[in-house]
């Protein structure tokens, strides 16, 4: 058995499922268990992985593989069809086919992995953990009769509206990588290599940002800290003096990228600034929504205290924002590139009366930032071109 295909007809339309299993044996599988069991016994550690939930088991009875390979392409076909019902807009083509290619992929280094180079109108393609299955999907069902949909709901939607960017050409930035040769060309391999991530970061602002604030949009609050919003921006300025790639990407993908989930990261905070945009659009039109501070709610569209909140640091719950206005917002952001997106957003931190100070990013702070990573880089490629008694040669290359 290579592939399992499950299809249903979407607005007329054909959407498949599509599951491979050509690099997943039993025995792979097996292995992943094994990794499971450990990662719910505390003999490995879960970390900030907050799909990953842990169950109050004394034993964990062996799931069989092909339990897995039945439950696992049923429900989750299910609940894209189920998905996809509710929000056709995700189907690009009259065929759309969902395809799951399944590999067994240690130590949680990524659930998923888009594979842009085989996306198209009728093809999502992606690479998947097979351990990501196993927590969400199989192992709860299993055990529990439970199934966590709204956790798949939340994180097939993230992965969708990144096919989407891709097959409409929304990210730039990823399509032609002149940004990367620019960087290159200034960074060299030694010196200053914290500017790759800075442009890394205020990329995926708007990409990994709008995809979840789109999963996150029908949550019953969504959450913004004012001290998450200075943790991010300290890791940023951290970053911009890292002269070593090694030093640079561990940093980054830990504390910044990926490896941090949690409200300090940049998914959290790209999610947040296009959260402030739906606020100020509600603000603008006075669409009712509800802010709350501990246990205190207010009016939407009449708080004028946002700024003061986030100064102090305290966490600012949002919900209520119709939903006519989180499509407008998605509308909005989903075509921008990366400085419009900033634009937008510091516009409605205009109309929230949001401070420079409090803004998850400006365009401002930004470039400061780049100028002195590069100042770094000039300065180290300048000690070593000279130690050598050769003379140093300023380069103007831009990076905007």
């Amino acid at each position: 058995m290579n592939h399992i295909v499950i299809e249903k007809k979407i607005n007329g339309k054909t959407v498949r499922c599509i599951f491979i299993f050509k690099k997943y044996s039993e025995r792979d599988f097996k292995s992943d268990f094994e990794e499971f069991v450990q990662l719910q016994t505390g003999k490995k550690k879960i970390g900030d992985f907050v799909e990953f939930h842990k169950y109050n088991l004394t034993k964990f009875t062996e799931i069989p593989y092909s339990y897995f390979i039945e439950y696992g392409t049923k429900l989750f076909s299910e609940t894209m069809f189920n998905l996809l019902e509710q929000r056709p807009d995700f189907i690009l083509s009259d065929e759309l086919n969902i395809q799951i290619f399944f590999r067994s992929i240690k130590d949680l280094d990524y659930y998923f992995a888009t594979v842009d180079k085989s996306i198209n109108a009728e093809n999502a393609c992606f690479i998947a953990a097979g351990t990501w299955f196993l927590f969400n999907i199989v192992a709860p069902y299993f055990y529990f009769k439970k199934f966590e949909f709204s956790i798949v709901i939340r994180y097939f939607l993230h992965e969708l509206t990144h096919y989407v960017d891709m097959v409409q050409k929304n990210l730039s930035w990823d399509i032609n990588r002149n940004y990367e040769t620019k960087i290159r060309n200034i960074v060299g391999r030694k010196s200053a290599y914290g500017i790759n991530y800075l442009y890394n970061s205020l990329f995926n602002l708007r990409e990994e940002g709008l995809a979840d604030f789109i999963a996150r949009c029908e949550s019953p609050e969504m959450d913004i800290s004012g001290d998450a919003i200075k943790a991010y921006n300290s890791n940023l300025r951290k970053l911009a003096f890292m002269r070593y790639k090694r030093d640079a990407s561990k940093f980054y993908f830990d504390k910044i990228s990926h490896g941090n989930l949690t409200p300090t990261g940049e998914y959290s905070t790209g999610r947040n600034m296009c959260l402030i945009v739906a606020m100020s659009i509600s603000k603008e039109i006075k669409s009712p929504f509800t802010i709350r501070v501990n246990k205190e709610k207010f009016f939407g569209y009449n708080f004028n205290d946002f700024d003061h909140y986030l100064s102090k640091g305290v966490t600012i719950y949002v919900s209520g924002i119709h939903k006519d206005i989180i499509a407008r917002t998605i509308a909005l952001m989903r075509p921008t590139n990366h400085y419009y997106f900033l634009k937008v957003y510091e516009k409605a931190c205009d109309v929230m009366g949001i401070s420079d100070k409090n803004r998850a990013m400006t365009q401002r702070r930004f470039f400061r930032l780049v100028q002195e990573a590069k100042e770094i880089s000039k300065s180290q490629n300048k000690r070593l071109i000279e130690k050598g008694g050769f003379v140093y040669v300023q380069s103007d290359l831009p990076l905007s």
